[in-house]
């Protein structure tokens, strides 16, 4: 094997090695029902199962059906105790695995971009720890289906302004479809990014060829969108914000100072939730390499955050994770735009978060009657996280180049630091052992982790979801890892069993609930019944997989 191919063997090694560790620590780590918005999107559950006629909600179905897909696939492991974390299991494994689509398409788009093969894997397996992206996938949102099309869509309008082959505009019409049907916020900064496109290479694209796969893609929309509507009893674009709150009065409206004003030395001094809300600038610092809002690494109810070491700064520099994030964002926004006024065929790539910083900033005057100016949540990084990763992937590609001494150095210095920002090191590890050896017997790969991680599991793995009398607090809440306090724990209990011929019963403790079971009663969730299919989103999705094959094929 020569150097090169060594090389690219280490490359493979270290990013298969991120993917699990990064997975593993996602899922052992957070709760993704502890993610923003969870309860609104929980009503697709209902409707997939069947409990309810409509959603009530207005993004398109394809997504929370591969969710609520992959959650009656692990339905015979749920009980009362273990149903928040099947759950959460099943929205980080489709999550991921989007996620894996999606990073194929960057690296067929990079490899055509020119960048070695090697430095791609080596970002890849970086960015698999970087903040923006563990929000994405632990967050049950449609961002990360958007991120599983939109660089197989830039791969292939990259290769029709290059040959001139209206094939690949063919190929787009299904992923397109998929994409701009999923979400509003998505459509509009998908669009706003493929008009700047048009307009960098109009001359291309004003041309009569262009009309037949145009006037395609509408009507075949047109019929999603039908199909989403009767499902949703809402139309994509009929977003009701914040779930449909009470409006802000006109004196508390965003002004027009909102866009420029910077809080410099609270930036350093109180870099907290809710401090920087009056400024643009500081809350996308804070957030896209921290966790502003909380959500994330600084969520209380998550493992991230509890029990973590917090190093001392000194004088104004105490908040040493909020430092080192919007140190971080800074740089990296330093380097997009400097890279960007260097390479003018990147820029498109590079400036990608702007697309939709820019539609939120119109967002928040256009209905400024829904825009909370004490709080700015819509301001999240989660919202953009799907364009920051494509915009990382570029600006790191530009940076590591082809010094491998400098490749692995900052490649471990940001993993480091990102694993800082996501609580560790941890004060006492005992109790984060006691904890692990819980939660892995919930978790798809606790075989693996036990062998591989040496994670002491108390019982064999699943053996939870075969005795559903058992309680454990600590998977009830991961906050009593710190108390152990069995009399202060929420009970699963009282909860009601099935059996055949025979009339429900409501069992209130474990010795109730052994006695039916043993004498044939069993528990059935919520989610056992056949759920429903929305059978274009699925074939569209099925002719949108096929079509990465045919857009990844090289001319010939």
């Amino acid at each position: 094997m020569d150097k090169k191919n060594k090389n690219f063997f280490a490359a493979g090694v270290f990013f298969i090695s991120s993917c699990y560790l990064s997975f593993t620590m996602i899922n052992l780590f957070y709760l993704s029902i502890e993610a923003p918005d969870f309860i609104f999107y929980r009503d697709y559950f209902d409707y997939f199962f069947g409990n309810i006629d409509a959603t009530g909600r207005e993004n398109g179905l394809l997504y929370f059906y591969l969710v609520s897909l992959s959650v009656s696939a692990q339905e015979y492991l749920i009980t009362p105790l273990t149903e928040n974390h099947i759950i959460s299991n099943s929205i980080q494994i489709i999550n991921f695995l989007l996620y894996s689509i999606g990073l194929l398409g960057l690296f067929k788009l990079a490899v055509f971009k020119k960048y070695s093969r090697e430095n791609i894997l080596i970002v890849f397996g970086t960015l698999n720890f970087l903040p923006f992206t563990i929000n994405m996938i632990v967050t049950m949102k449609p961002e990360v289906i958007a991120f599983s099309i939109l660089p197989w869509c830039f791969l292939s309008i990259e290769k029709y302004i290059e040959t001139n082959n209206i094939k690949y505009l063919y190929f787009i019409i299904f992923p397109n479809i998929i994409l701009l049907t999923t979400k509003a916020t998505i459509i509009a900064s998908v669009v706003l990014v493929y008009l700047f496109i048009f307009y960098r290479n109009y001359q291309i694209f004003l041309n009569f060829n262009v009309v037949k796969p145009l006037i395609l893609f509408l009507f075949l929309t047109a019929l999603i969108l039908n199909e989403n509507y009767v499902a949703n009893g809402y139309f994509i674009l009929d977003h009701s914000p914040g779930g449909g709150g009470a409006t802000i009065p006109l004196e508390d409206r965003v002004k027009l100072d909102f866009l420029y004003n910077i809080n410099f030395i609270d930036l350093i001094q109180k870099p907290y939730r809710h401090n920087h809300a009056n400024s643009l600038v500081g809350l996308i610092l804070l957030d896209t390499f921290g966790d502003y809002f909380q959500w994330y690494a600084n969520n209380s109810r998550t493992l991230f955050y509890i029990d973590r070491v917090n190093f001392t700064g000194f004088g104004y520099f105490v908040n040493v994770r909020e430092i080192l994030a919007l140190m971080f964002s800074l740089i990296f926004y330093f380097y997009i735009f400097f890279i960007a006024s260097r390479k003018r065929e990147l820029k498109i790539y590079l400036l990608l978060p702007l697309a939709s910083i820019f539609i939120f900033c119109l967002l928040i005057f256009i209905r400024a009657e829904y825009f909370d100016t004490s709080r700015a949540e819509l301001f999240k990084t989660h919202y953009y996280s799907y364009l920051l990763i494509i915009s990382f992937t570029f600006m790191f590609l530009n940076v590591v180049k082809d010094d491998v001494l400098k490749k692995a150095l900052l490649s471990c210095v940001v993993i480091f630091i990102t694993l800082y920002l996501h609580g560790f090191p941890k004060n006492n590890f005992d109790n984060i052992k006691t904890y692990l050896g819980v939660k892995n017997t919930v978790s798809q790969l606790c075989e693996l982790n036990t062998n591989l991680l040496r994670i002491k599991t108390d019982s064999n793995c699943q053996d939870f979801s075969q005795n559903i009398c058992t309680e454990n607090i600590l998977l009830s809440d991961v906050r009593y890892i710190k108390t152990l306090n069995h009399e202060t724990a929420q009970s699963i209990y009282p909860f009601s069993l099935l059996a055949e011929s025979k009339a429900p019963v409501s069992v209130s403790n474990s010795s109730e609930c052994e006695k039916f079971i043993n004498d044939g009663y069993g528990y059935q969730s919520k989610y056992s019944t056949n759920i429903k299919t929305p059978v274009l989103n699925v074939i569209y999705y099925v002719f949108a997989l096929a079509s990465f094959f045919y857009i990844s094929k090289k001319e010939y």
